[in-house]
């Protein structure tokens, strides 16, 4: 990597050019956080760039080492203009992470690191949740430009079967478009214990 001063007397700023793109031009990106028990019982912390561009996916990269693990698309492969990752609670080990662009379109996608001792974090980082459109008439001009949002809360309660136990995290998603409008609505993730999860989005 080179490093770049951003101003005189500043300390160096680190510039990663050597990010395996392939020639794809890329708009956004964010970093997930893991933090998990090794071999030893020793904390272990993971982290992770997400980024998208005009192609429409995004891609999981390691770090430091800058090496792709994963790759999920947007609805009609629309290009993405910005993402927002969102951990829910203080271990950051869970949580979504939201990604918008043409069309109005937008995906959320939901992660949970694993915490047993002999797991692999990189087993599926993101899991897509939802797809949709704040604007189902919208053409190739109209874009999500920002995106933002915050975790809620988490509760758990009995599941309608009264046999097994539904855990709720609801965040707050607001949508910044090119029309000049923002959209704001919830998106609930249930998970039921059970290896059976259920979403309520926008």
């Amino acid at each position: 990597f080179e490093e770049h001063p951003l101003t005189v007397g500043a300390p160096p700023l680190p510039l990663f050019s050597a990010v395996p793109s392939h020639g794809r031009v890329s708009y956004c990106c964010s970093i997930l956080q893991a933090t998990y028990g090794d071999k030893d019982d020793e904390l272990v912390t993971e982290q992770y760039v997400v980024s998208g561009g005009e192609e429409g996916s995004l891609r999981i990269f390691t770090l430091p080492s800058f090496q792709c693990c994963q790759e999920v698309t947007l609805k009609n492969h629309v290009s993405i203009k910005a993402i927002k990752s969102i951990s829910a609670g203080k271990d950051q080990s869970s949580g979504i992470v939201v990604a918008g662009g043409g069309r109005l379109v937008y995906g959320i996608f939901t992660y949970s690191f694993p915490s047993s001792r002999y797991a692999s974090p990189l087993e599926g980082v993101l899991n897509q949740a939802y797809n949709g459109s704040v604007w189902q008439k919208a053409t190739q001009d109209h874009r999500i430009l920002s995106i933002s949002g915050r975790f809620i809360d988490t509760i758990t309660k009995p599941a309608s079967d009264c046999l097994t136990v539904v855990t709720i995290s609801t965040y707050c998603i607001l949508l910044c478009d090119s029309r000049g409008v923002v959209t704001i609505g919830n998106f609930k993730h249930m998970n039921y214990g059970n290896g059976e999860d259920s979403f309520h989005a926008l």
